[in-house]
């Protein structure tokens, strides 16, 4: 079996104090979530990082690249 492709993107980490808390078209669970940038729209990724219950970086993840 062959060995997954492997690739770095673009993500936020992002840190809330409030468990389903609604910001960027997404209730965020308390804690921390890392979600790649091509899950949100422009506007989205600008409110969440506008947010102050939130604490926001922008971080690189590796995922699986897709089959050709």
């Amino acid at each position: 079996m062959a060995k997954a492709e492997v690739k770095k993107v673009k993500a936020l980490k992002v840190v809330s104090l409030a468990d389903g808390f609604r910001r960027g078209g997404r209730a965020w669970v308390k804690g921390e979530t890392i979600v790649a940038l091509t899950e949100f729209s422009k506007e989205q990724i600008a409110a969440i990082k506008a947010e102050s219950n939130l604490t926001v970086a922008e971080v690189e993840i590796e995922v699986e690249a897709a089959a050709e």
